[in-house]
C-alpha cells in the first residue's frame, strides 16, 4: 500500500528511529459471556472497537459513520475464532470463555479508506517509559521483573493500544543519571539526556499512586519538542496502564497518522541509503515484496 510506504520513509527519514513492526494489530483475545450466537456477536464487536482504537486516528472515531458501520457489521469482518478449550477463571461466568477474534485486515482497510479518520499501520516507533510507583509510604524508579503485576498491567496496556515500548534498564549508568526526583520534575532537562542513550522519539514519564482501593497517575509525555500532560482517576491498575497508553497513542498517532483517502494510488520512488551487499539488496527487497498490496 502507498500509504505504508510512505509512512515507512517519513520515519526513517533524517532520524535514527527505533521503529518495529507491531504484529497482530487486527487480533484480539476478550471474554465472551459465552459461546451462544449473541454473545459471541456482542464479543466480536468489543473486539472490532479495541482494533479500530489501536490502528484509526481522530477525534471521536467512535462517531465517525463509516467505523459506526464497520461495528454495526462487526462479524462480517471477522477471517477467524477460536474459544479457550477451558472455562475462565473464578470471578467470571462458568459459561465465559476467552475468544481470540482474527479480523480480514484488508476489507477492514478498504472499509476505512472511505472514512475522514487516519490509519496508523503496523510500522512504529518505540516510546520509552519511566515510572515512579508511589506505595506502601515510599516512591521508587519502576523496574521490569520486580512488580508482576505492573509487568502485567503494562504490558496488557501497550498491547490494547499497539505500542511498542522501551523500557530503560536501569543499569548502573541509569542509576547515576536519574533519580526519583528528575522524572517528577518540572525541569525535564535531566530526565531527557537520561533518555538520550535510548535515541527514541518519544519518552513517557509518569507518577502511579497506589490508593487503599485503586490506582491513579499523572502522565507527561515529550515528543517532537512538545509537552503533554494528563491524569488518569482512580480504577484499576490496568486502567491506569491503559489510559496513559491512550493518551500517548492520540498524540504520537496524530503526528504519524496517514490520511489515505488523500493519497493517489501509482508509483512511488524510495531512496535506500545503507547498501553494502547483495545480501543487503536482496532483504530490503524481501521486507517490500512481503508488504501487502505492494508490486
Amino acid at each position: 500500500m502507498l500509504f505504508r510506504l510512505l509512512l515507512i520513509g517519513f520515519l526513517f527519514l533524517g532520524q535514527n528511529v527505533f521503529a518495529v513492526a507491531v504484529e497482530d494489530l487486527f487480533e484480539v483475545e476478550i471474554i465472551a459471556k459465552s459461546q451462544s450466537r449473541e454473545h459471541r456477536n456482542a464479543a466480536i464487536k468489543e473486539a472490532m472497537r479495541i482494533v479500530l482504537g489501536r490502528v484509526m486516528a481522530g477525534q471521536n472515531i467512535f462517531q465517525d459513520p463509516v467505523v459506526q458501520s464497520a461495528l454495526a457489521d462487526a462479524p462480517r469482518y471477522v477471517q477467524q475464532y477460536q474459544y479457550a478449550l477451558v472455562p475462565m477463571a473464578a470471578g467470571e461466568a462458568d459459561s465465559s470463555r476467552l475468544m481470540r477474534v482474527l479480523f480480514d485486515e484488508t476489507a477492514l482497510l478498504e472499509l476505512m479508506k472511505t472514512s475522514k479518520l487516519g490509519i496508523w499501520n503496523e510500522i512504529r516507533p518505540e516510546m520509552l517509559v519511566w515510572l515512579v510507583v508511589e506505595q506502601r509510604g515510599g516512591r521508587s524508579l519502576y523496574r521490569q521483573g520486580r512488580s508482576p503485576e505492573m509487568d502485567k498491567a503494562l504490558s496488557a496496556a501497550a498491547k490494547r493500544k499497539g505500542l511498542p515500548l522501551l523500557l530503560p534498564l536501569m543499569d548502573l549508568q541509569d542509576q547515576q543519571n536519574i533519580s526519583v526526583k528528575a522524572v517528577l520534575s518540572a525541569h525535564s532537562e535531566q530526565l531527557l539526556k537520561a533518555s538520550e542513550r535510548y535515541d527514541t522519539p518519544a519518552v513517557l514519564a509518569a507518577r502511579v499512586v497506589h490508593k487503599k482501593n485503586c490506582w491513579l497517575a499523572d502522565w507527561t509525555l515529550y515528543f517532537d519538542q512538545k509537552i503533554s500532560q494528563w491524569s488518569s482517576p482512580c480504577g484499576t491498575l490496568f486502567e491506569t496502564m491503559l489510559n496513559g497508553m491512550q493518551g500517548a497513542y492520540d498524540k504520537l498517532s496524530d503526528f504519524y497518522v496517514v490520511k489515505v483517502g488523500a493519497l493517489e494510488q501509482g508509483e512511488v520512488t524510495l531512496k535506500i541509503m545503507g547498501i553494502k551487499s547483495i545480501d543487503d539488496m536482496t532483504r530490503v527487497s524481501d521486507y517490500l515484496e512481503g508488504l501487502s498490496g505492494i508490486n
